[in-house]
């Protein structure tokens, strides 16, 4: 399957959604959905970056910079791509793009292209905690998230 032709046919006009994933929490990564492994592949990438113009002038690198950084580390940190076709007739597909971020360099598959796999079997796994998570979803998805979502906790 031609890649550029399926993001141009499922992902330009979806919806993004990243998440950060704090050190202690777990590092497994389950399927959103029941579907088959389309694609699965990772991506090479930096070790320890952060997003230089929050830093201004701080040497300190703290979690609020990777966290602000999260967009950034989504096109320059390890990662581990999955696309997974939805078994529900639809057609429809999402993304799921697990990043490795600071000190995390190991994203471990342990699925492959072509398998068939249940809403909430896992994917795989970071070598160590501290990192991001994008689940992009197809363009025909109708979605609306919880304001709630939204919600900025900074440390005052």
């Amino acid at each position: 399957m031609n890649i550029k032709k399926l993001i141009d046919d499922h992902f330009v006009g979806g919806t993004v959604y990243q998440a950060f994933l704090d050190p202690w929490c777990y590092h497994r990564w389950h399927s959103p959905v029941s579907g088959t492994i389309v694609k699965s592949f990772k991506l090479g990438g930096t070790y320890y970056l952060d997003n230089p113009s929050l830093n201004l002038g701080n040497a300190n690198h703290n979690v609020e910079n990777y966290i602000d950084s999260q967009p950034l580390l989504s096109t320059v940190s390890v990662r581990q791509v999955f696309i997974i076709k939805l078994d529900d007739g639809s057609n429809r597909h999402i993304a799921v793009i697990e990043i490795g971020m600071a000190e995390v360099s190991g994203c471990q598959p342990t699925v492959i292209e072509g398998q068939k796999i249940a809403k909430g079997d896992q994917l795989g796994y970071f070598q160590f905690g501290g990192s991001s998570h994008v689940v992009i979803f197809d363009k025909a998805f109708e979605l609306s998230f919880n304001p709630a979502i939204h919600k900025i906790n900074k440390a005052g």
